[in-house]
This record gives C-alpha cells, sequence and structure tokens, in this order.
C-alpha cells in the first residue's frame, strides 16, 4: 500500500468533491497523501488498480489519519464496481495529532453486492480535511507472536548455570504473487 500514499502516488488519485494532493507530513514515511474538500459535501480521493485484486484473504486495514478538525469522519471502500462496495467507517475525534486505525474488514458494511475477490477501486470519504499514511493497508494477522524455545543444560547440579548472551532474531516479511 505505500504506492498508494508515497511520493507521486497522489497522482493516480481523482478527488470527487475534492482536491487530493501529496504532503511531506507522513508519519510512516515522510510523504502521505492529503485530502482537501472543495465544497460542502464529503469529498472522495478515489484510486483505480491496474487491475482487479482479490482481497478475500484480508482480515484487517491499517491506516494513518490525521485530521484537521475533531470528530472528523472517514470511510474506507473497497469498490467492485460503481455501486458495489466494502465499507469500514472511522471517527478522528482528536485534531492535529496522528491516529493509527485498525478496522475489522469482516465488520465492513456491504453496500450492493460487494466481491472482496475482485476489488477495482479504493476510495477514502472524508467530511473534512486530512491526511492518509499507510505501510501495509491490508492485513491477515492483527498482531504476530514469535515463539523462541531453546533448552539449556549443564553437566552437574554443582555447576554453573549457563547464561545467554546474545540472542539475535532476524524477521523477513515474504510476499508471494
Amino acid at each position: 500500500a505505500q504506492e498508494l500514499t508515497r511520493g507521486l502516488a497522489y497522482r493516480q488519485w481523482v478527488g470527487v468533491n475534492a482536491v487530493v494532493f501529496r504532503a511531506s507530513a507522513g508519519i510512516v514515511s515522510g510523504s502521505c497523501l492529503g485530502i482537501r474538500l472543495t465544497g460542502t459535501n464529503p469529498g472522495e480521493a478515489v484510486y483505480t488498480l491496474p487491475q482487479p485484486i482479490d482481497l478475500s484473504w484480508a482480515r484487517f486495514a491499517n491506516i494513518f489519519l490525521y485530521a484537521f478538525a475533531p470528530n472528523t469522519s472517514v470511510k474506507l471502500r473497497l469498490y467492485s464496481s460503481g455501486s458495489d462496495y466494502y465499507e469500514g467507517t472511522m471517527t478522528v475525534n482528536d485534531a492535529n495529532v496522528w491516529r493509527e486505525y485498525l478496522l475489522d474488514v469482516s465488520t465492513f458494511n456491504r453496500i450492493g453486492n460487494p466481491d472482496l475477490g475482485n476489488v477495482t477501486r479504493i476510495g477514502i470519504v472524508t467530511d473534512g480535511p486530512i491526511l492518509v499514511d499507510s505501510d501495509y493497508l491490508f492485513h491477515q494477522y492483527h498482531r504476530g507472536e514469535l515463539v523462541v524455545r531453546f533448552t539449556l543444560s549443564r553437566p552437574s547440579a554443582s555447576s554453573q548455570s549457563p547464561k545467554i548472551s546474545d540472542l539475535r532474531i532476524t524477521y523477513e516479511e515474504v510476499v508471494s504473487r
């Protein structure tokens, strides 16, 4: 999802009752997406995917929001077609501070007859100006756990207990396509 909010990615977003712009105030890496309303109605930034993607595996959506006014309503939409989409809703209660939002995709409202296996567009609807940042927007897991087990031994009960002086764990996320 970094390509959705980084650098020149703002050019791929289309504003509906809104202007989409690049801001250099992102919390995740420096640049982020900005949405400013052009009227009194809620505005939407829409990103059309180059080809439909399958998000049926996604259990969570993770997004960082910065609102310029308190109690700003923000909706994340996953479109299958113009009138068929899933919608998750957040309220940004605090103004002028970045907040992380984790949405359970299974709780998204269904409008029309959407298909998570055929998402063609992503929309962000807001009733106030906001900044949007994301590292990885969709996840299968909310939290990960790493369990390390090892056995320490000594020749006899009177021997000095073994000590661990260094433990190194290397983690690499593998993405399959």
